[in-house]
């Protein structure tokens, strides 16, 4: 796959603000919203009473930008001459710096505001809740990089693949795997086990080379995704 580096930062820096403002919108509605109950919450002075963290709101920036930058983006590009070995390097660093920027506002927010509202307050945080935080600040940032970094290029391989007729045999084969899973121990217990590797791992390097490997590989998909010639 030849690549250009200028086009790739074009693209970069294109992905970033065409469509993903919707991503953006979302997320700071949520948040703002999330907010707003926190604060009311802290002046009625309610101990005891629980809520989810406004950090964990952002996600929603890396989920529907990874269902919109394939979806819209893709199909513009292309017709504005764009490259799409170009647009693969282009998206790869769009997620990483998706992930690394809410890992870093989400630990942000779970060392400020969510431990001053936490005699008030319990704010349910995504990282206190898959034990991320347990091997301390270093690792929780990088144990959440590297799961949105997964979440982000799945969202976006599974958006890529629609536009084939076998996307939507994958859907239903993802969805016959979950029901035939789910009944039987034996299988359910093999899918637990999937997600406890890459949720609750309580070993932080194992945890994060999982997530890793795992998105490597699902976003390596892209490539014979992209050689098709139709777009």
């Amino acid at each position: 796959m030849k690549t250009n580096l200028k086009s790739i930062g074009a693209i970069t820096r294109i992905n970033f603000y065409k469509t993903t403002w919707i991503a953006y919108l979302a997320a700071l509605l949520s948040f703002a919203s999330s907010i707003i109950q926190i604060f009311i919450m802290y002046l009625l002075n309610t101990p005891g009473s629980s809520q989810v963290s406004e950090g964990n709101e952002l996600i929603l920036v890396i989920i529907l930008a990874a269902i919109l930058i394939p979806s819209v983006n893709f199909s513009r590009l292309m017709h504005l001459n764009g490259k799409k070995a170009d647009f693969f390097w282009a998206c790869a660093i769009n997620y990483v710096i998706f992930s690394a920027a809410l890992s870093l506002i989400i630990l942000v927010l779970n060392l400020t505001i969510d431990r001053m509202m936490s005699p008030v307050v319990e704010l349910l945080d995504i990282i206190d809740i898959f034990g991320w935080t347990g091997s301390g600040i270093i690792f929780a940032f990088f144990r959440q990089f590297a799961f949105y970094l997964l979440l982000g290029v799945a969202l976006h391989t599974l958006t890529a693949i629609q536009t084939f007729w076998w996307g939507w045999v994958v859907d239903l084969i993802i969805a016959a795997i979950i029901s035939v899973f789910i009944p039987i121990p034996m299988l359910r217990k093999l899918l637990i086990d999937f997600f406890y590797l890459i949720i609750f791992n309580p070993n932080p390097i194992a945890h994060i080379g999982t997530c890793l490997l795992l998105a490597a590989g699902i976003y390596a998909l892209n490539i014979p995704i992209l050689s098709r010639k139709k777009i």
